[in-house]
């Protein structure tokens, strides 16, 4: 209903406004994702530590990452709008010594549709710290500033000038993990992951010419469960055996996204992984949209992913790795509008 009341409002106020520009600030949080990987595996990743575009999903994630880290992910397509493009960019960095992770980032997303060379855009600038707190309990947050970027229109009231609207938000998470590794698993690595976050616990408004927008107030409740498969012992691996130390790595999780400011609807997300000697990944999940009216919608989700361990390549030489991560779907809607892609990439590099 609250996007039906804005499309409504922009159509009575601008006569010559292209339907196909109108984005909502809740398309950045549902519509699309930064992360090939999460939308491959059912779109969820709050209870996820190995996690490249953490502070998205679940800000204690960034505590998991070493070195600094580089991130992008490209989008194309949003519904009818074949131009319509997300784009995201971020660096995080580990400051060692128990003093926690720093991360910055750029989330953008933008109709394709241009009036007098602008477009309706809006772009999130996110600052994330996170720290290892104690015993396995990780917590983190983020701070964000959102653009809103309305262009300018001729109207049956005449020009209209461009608007930006500018607001801060804050996000919040936490993450507990279990090591269940032991004597009898000897050969194994098992862990359980559970998280939590809430996106924009500050309850943030943005308010433009068009109206009142509130945008959305998210929990995210999820768990993992991570198996691995040495490829040898890494009190082996202490002594200088070379090789890559895991043969096969499983992950699956279940969570579950529930909108806290309407209560209208939930989420329910499921996803695993695949991994075989840290290089190649298979990913498949599932994702089903409740609404309070009854309405739902479900489907599968599926990807890949490649993973260059540049520094086990070169037995250490190059302190380098860089992942590729790829998604071709279609559209999650009630009816057909067609596929869309997303490519993400990480460059790590763990400085001595």
């Amino acid at each position: 209903m609250k996007k039906v009341l804005i499309i409504f409002f922009f159509l009575i106020f601008s006569s010559n406004l292209p339907a196909q520009i109108l984005l909502d600030p809740y398309d950045i949080y549902y519509g699309r994702q930064p992360s090939a990987r999460a939308e491959a595996m059912g779109r969820g990743m709050a209870a996820n530590p190995s996690n490249e575009f953490a502070s998205f999903y679940n800000p204690a994630s960034s505590s998991f990452t070493h070195g600094i880290n580089f991130t992008f992910s490209h989008s194309t397509k949003y519904y009818n709008d074949k131009n319509a493009n997300f784009n995201y960019e971020g660096v995080s960095y580990d400051l060692k010594k128990g003093r926690g992770n720093i991360g910055l980032s750029r989330y953008y997303m933008g109709a394709g549709n241009e009036l007098n060379g602008d477009n309706f855009n809006y772009t999130f600038y996110t600052i994330n710290y996170s720290r290892h707190v104690i015993h396995g309990f990780y917590a983190g947050a983020n701070l964000n500033i959102i653009n809103s970027h309305i262009p300018g229109y001729e109207s049956h009231r005449g020009y209209i000038l461009p608007e930006n609207v500018t607001a801060a938000s804050v996000d919040i998470g936490a993450i507990k993990t279990f090591n269940l590794t032991g004597k009898s698993f000897r050969g194994l690595l098992h862990e359980i992951t559970l998280g939590a976050s809430v996106t924009n616990v500050s309850f943030t408004v943005l308010q433009s010419f068009f109206g009142r927008q509130n945008l959305p107030v998210l929990l995210r409740v999820g768990g993992a469960y991570n198996v691995r498969f040495y490829n040898f012992m890494p009190t082996d691996n202490e002594k200088g055996v070379p090789g890559f130390t895991y043969k096969l790595n499983l992950l699956v999780h279940l969570e579950m996204e529930k909108e806290l400011r309407y209560d209208n609807h939930d989420i329910y997300k499921a996803g695993a992984e695949a991994t075989i000697y840290e290089i190649l990944s298979l990913r498949g999940g599932f994702y089903s949209n409740w609404y309070s009216g009854g309405y739902k919608y479900n489907y599968f989700t599926y990807g890949a992913g490649i993973n260059i361990p540049i520094n086990k390549l070169t037995h250490g030489d190059y302190p380098f790795g860089i992942s590729i991560d790829y998604a071709n779907m279609k559209q999650p809607a009630t009816r057909d509008y067609g596929r869309f892609n997303i490519l993400s990439m990480k460059l790590n590099w763990i400085p001595d």
